[in-house]
């Protein structure tokens, strides 16, 4: 009996060929490192493109490269020794799910889901020859997170993750996907963005690549993206930030002042109106063009002289407050083609209907049970 020695690289569907194959005279001694393949974790949001790397700089002569998803072939390459010529093709797959949406490099074989569905989810796998296998789980989500906060609150929009060593962030936002935050190589990196909208609004949290945006206004409304990279393995999330119709409160004592605050600074052909009452009767506004302000007398000449409407910000004040301003306040800012409202309700309270304060002496006793009722005064 002969007895032969190998020292094999294989991959392990390649293996079984072998023992099913060998006569049953002969007899081996097999060293054989088996070569499993290494599974990379991929995740992308519903529509965006992704690519598979091969990590190849360049196709060489020969080379036989194939992709598959599950068990069915989805694009392969071949470099022909003899005529130099390359050979490549992509298929639509199981029910044509990938027509038209793959595109494969024919400089290192990598594949690109262009327009990324939920069904493109699932295993791939990478030949390389025969002794070569990557594998990569595809997940496509749609999931997107909404975000609705009041305009000059600060809103956080949270990684969910603690970052490990030589992981990578970065933060983009609206349809262009332009880049406002990254953490590369340890160092912490915001920038102002389309138009300089986000110039000093920004903060990192350099452990978790966590985005807080802070005074936040109409033009921060809009779609986030964070991507995140590190260890073989990529992942995404979406964030929908809105702003909120929220009706805010103001309490005063009549004769006091109402600020109603808009949390923002007036833009370049920003136009704001301030709105009273039920009909809503337009009583200020301001167009950040001309920095024009005009402020109206309100239903029955009620508001007249006692209206305040500040230039840069277009927060109106009300002034000597009367029992009969009481009531509902919009506001109304346009800017860019879009329109963002703000809800205020002021209570002018009548001064004499609170009674007199008790002389000193004779304090009101506290009573045994008090619930508590707390009111909140956003401005």
């Amino acid at each position: 009996m002969i007895r032969f020695i190998f020292l094999l690289f294989i991959s392990e569907r390649f293996l079984r060929v072998i023992l099913c194959n060998l006569p049953v005279s002969i007899s081996f001694s097999v060293l054989v490192f088996v070569i499993t393949g290494e599974v990379r974790t991929v995740s992308v949001m519903k529509g965006e493109p992704v690519t598979l790397q091969t990590g190849l700089t360049e196709i060489q002569t020969d080379d036989f490269i194939t992709w598959m998803f599950g068990d069915i072939i989805l694009a392969e390459i071949y470099k022909n020794q003899s005529s130099l010529d390359q050979l490549f093709y992509t298929y639509d797959g199981a029910d044509e799910r990938f027509r038209d949406g793959l595109q494969l490099n024919n400089q290192t074989g990598s594949l690109t889901i262009t327009q990324s569905k939920t069904s493109n989810s699932g295993l791939y796998e990478l030949k390389i020859n025969s002794n070569r296998h990557l594998r990569f789980t595809l997940t496509v989500s749609d999931a997107v997170k909404s975000v609705s906060v009041m305009e000059g609150d600060s809103v956080p929009l949270n990684s969910d993750t603690e970052l490990k060593t030589d992981d990578q962030i970065l933060w983009t936002f609206g349809k262009k996907n332009a880049p406002i935050a990254e953490i590369k190589r340890g160092n912490n990196l915001t920038y102002d963005g389309p138009d300089e909208r986000f110039r000093d609004r920004l903060m990192l949290d350099k452990k978790t690549g966590s985005l807080t945006i802070t005074d936040i206004t109409i033009s921060h409304s809009g779609e986030y993206k964070l991507k995140i990279s590190g260890r073989g393995k990529t992942t995404f999330k979406r964030f929908s930030v809105s702003l909120s119709d929220e009706i805010r409160s103001v309490l005063v004592m009549e004769g006091e002042s109402a600020p109603l605050y808009t949390g923002s600074i007036v833009q370049t052909d920003d136009e704001i109106l301030w709105m009273f009452g039920d009909k809503d009767t337009v009583i200020a506004e301001t167009k950040g063009g001309t920095r024009q302000t005009t402020t109206d007398h309100g239903p029955d000449g009620r508001f007249r002289g006692r209206l305040e409407l500040d230039p840069q910000t277009g927060s109106l004040t009300i002034t000597d407050t009367r029992t009969e301003d009481s009531g509902p306040y919009k506001l109304q800012i346009s800017r860019s083609g879009k329109n963002v409202f703000k809800l205020f309700n002021v209570s002018v309270s009548d001064s004499t209907a609170l009674g007199t304060i008790p002389e000193e002496g004779h304090l009101l006793q506290p009573v045994p049970y008090c619930r508590q009722r707390s009111i909140s005064s956003e401005s």
